[in-house]
């Protein structure tokens, strides 16, 4: 009897220490999968709407909890207000031109003056200011007239009541110029006029004003120089100058946030390259090679940055589908794995921009404006990423400590 009572002890034993040893493998092997599992990112869509046929996409912007989408077709130029909860259209206008002449609405600004909408009318010396109110209603409509040419429109920005134009002049002799002229918004009349350059073609072809400071920095392209970057001051006075490499042979997109300023270069026989600077001085801070994985054949057209991400729109090369489809990846703004959104069609597609609102550090929205399949498509997507969960690791980490002192005490059963 005394011999079955000590093997069932022994026996026992042996079942609590190996039931230790199990508790510890299972809390290493749920650690290890929590630790593998953070860094992602997660995209959740919430909602897509088609909000126009045969009509070519411009612009989007957001205000409150407003979106603003600026779309064009033929002598049409149409804004249409969207609810960004679950984007439904609130109101659609539209403004018709003269049918004899051509129009280029340039992109959507939102200012306490209302919406503004900037358009080149019948070519780059006349630029007509469309002022809405946020109810849908023209306010007013100017026009700015350059001398004819002499002096041309390539891009346009908003400050505080005033509007920065970009673009160039020519000067006997110099041939084109880089041109910057600063205007009120409401009278459209001049404050200041600011003219620079070789001696060759020179132009300034995108431009954006600081928020905080109404610093302005415009980027020029010259047939001598190559891409500059310019800081000016809201008086016209240039800050400092950047040149960027020889190579570079287009820069679709410049974001100003904070106190960076973000590039998308594209450079010859290269994948693009996001660049970058510092507001303060002409210092790169950061550089690196878009890729994105499982992919080789894309072109993106812009980008925009949050705290938290950078999202890049453009047009890829879908295998799933096999066609080109409207592309929007998202990744960490310290780089890192990002995701694709895919928005397919039957034809090649393209999302045109994304822009990005911060609802918390975590969890961001972005808003995407694309063709798809001849269709104006708003599409509304929550991304965050996959942090560890404090609570389980912790009661995990517990567990494996006791199994580990139960294997421990019993080792020698």
């Amino acid at each position: 009897m005394g011999y079955f009572l000590s093997r069932f002890k022994l026996e026992g034993t042996k079942a609590i220490k190996y039931s230790g040893l199990l508790l510890l493998i299972v809390s290493i092997v749920l650690i290890t999968l929590i630790l593998l599992s953070t860094g992602y990112i997660v995209v959740e869509s919430k909602w897509i709407k088609k909000i126009g046929y045969g009509e070519k996409p411009v612009d989007i912007n957001i205000s409150g909890n407003y979106l603003y989408v600026l779309t064009v077709k033929g002598i049409n130029v149409i804004i249409t207000k969207i609810r960004e909860n679950d984007g439904e259209v609130v109101w659609r206008t539209i403004w018709s031109a003269n049918e004899n002449v051509t129009i280029n609405p340039l992109k959507v600004l939102l200012s306490r003056n209302g919406i503004i909408v900037p358009v080149l009318y019948g070519d780059r010396h006349t630029l007509l200011i469309l002022n809405y109110g946020f109810d849908g209603v023209l306010i007013n409509k100017t026009f700015i007239k350059l001398k004819k040419n002499l002096e041309w429109i390539y891009d346009v920005d908003v400050y505080r009541g005033y509007l920065v134009i970009a673009g160039a002049r020519y000067k006997a002799g110099d041939r084109l110029q880089y041109l910057l002229k600063y205007y009120e918004l409401s009278s459209g009349r001049i404050v200041w006029s600011s003219i620079w350059g070789s001696k060759d073609i020179d132009y300034l072809f995108r431009v954006c004003v600081s928020p905080g400071n109404g610093i302005i920095y415009a980027l020029g392209n010259s047939t001598i120089t190559g891409y500059t970057i310019y800081s000016v001051s809201p008086e016209g006075r240039i800050l400092w100058s950047y040149k960027l490499s020889a190579d570079t042979y287009d820069i679709p997109s410049m974001y100003c946030y904070l106190d960076r300023i973000y590039l998308l270069v594209l450079r010859k026989e290269v994948s693009p390259e996001i660049l970058v600077l510092s507001t303060l001085k002409p210092i790169v801070l950061q550089s690196e090679v878009v890729t994105i994985a499982g992919l080789r054949d894309f072109l993106l057209s812009s980008l925009s940055v949050s705290s938290t991400y950078i999202v890049l729109s453009g047009t890829g090369y879908n295998p799933e589908d096999s066609s080109y489809d409207a592309l929007v990846y998202v990744r960490p703004l310290t780089n890192g794995k990002g995701k694709i959104i895919w928005f397919s069609g039957k034809g090649v597609d393209a999302s045109i921009k994304s822009i990005i609102k911060e609802s918390d550090s975590e969890r961001n929205t972005i808003y995407s404006l694309s063709l798809v399949n001849n269709y104006i498509v708003v599409a509304c997507n929550n991304v965050y990423t996959t942090s560890i969960n404090i609570v389980y690791t912790i009661l995990l980490f517990t567990t494996g400590l006791i199994g580990a002192y139960i294997f421990w005490r019993h080792r020698r059963s």
